[in-house]
């Protein structure tokens, strides 16, 4: 089996709805995949006996068919297992304070990584804030507590712009998704 974690964005906050159950249900339906989701914040699992020949392809028509489902406007980053291996791997390697939390940022654009890094250069930042380039994704790390009242959480992650652009995941949910590949 071939696995991916598919990471929706904006669900069960601003007033979108989806219950896991009922996703997982109207997933099934699409094709005869395994499909199995964790958490209430759009964490999916995706087991196939063939690889997505076209992953780009494969996200635009999900992204359709959950919007026309559910009357919204989807977006969603998908994640091969040996990507979130090597994401988690990457992790392993970061010295953070105890007090910190470590968020992946999945982003699918080049210019959206260059985009956000160039912002948080110019913003104020809490006391080891940082912003780390981890492929093409990002890990942001920033103290617990601060992660609403951040400029960067604010002024960047916050806007409108970047709604189609990224998705954010605890480190730990991260962890909890491939583990429950295996």
């Amino acid at each position: 089996m071939v696995n991916y974690g598919i990471f929706l964005r904006g669900i069960n906050v601003n007033g979108i709805k989806i219950k896991m159950k009922e996703l997982t249900l109207f997933l099934k339906t699409l094709n005869d995949d395994h499909v199995k989701t964790l958490g209430a914040t759009g964490n999916i699992i995706l087991s196939r006996a063939q690889p997505i020949e076209d992953l780009s392809a494969f996200k635009k028509a999900l992204e359709l068919k959950l919007s026309q489902h559910y009357g919204y406007e989807a977006f969603l980053f998908i994640r091969r297992e040996d990507e979130l291996k090597d994401l988690l791997a990457s992790a392993e390697k970061l010295v953070v304070a105890p007090t910190d939390h470590i968020y992946a940022l999945f982003i699918d654009e080049t210019s959206t990584q260059e985009a956000l890094l160039e912002t948080f250069e110019t913003l104020d930042h809490h006391k080891d804030e940082r912003l780390l380039k981890v492929n093409k994704d990002l890990f942001w790390c920033v103290e617990k507590g601060y992660t609403l009242s951040s400029e960067f959480g604010k002024k960047a992650l916050g806007k409108k712009y970047f709604k189609s652009k990224l998705t954010s995941r605890n480190l730990n949910t991260i962890y909890k998704v491939y583990k429950a590949m295996g």
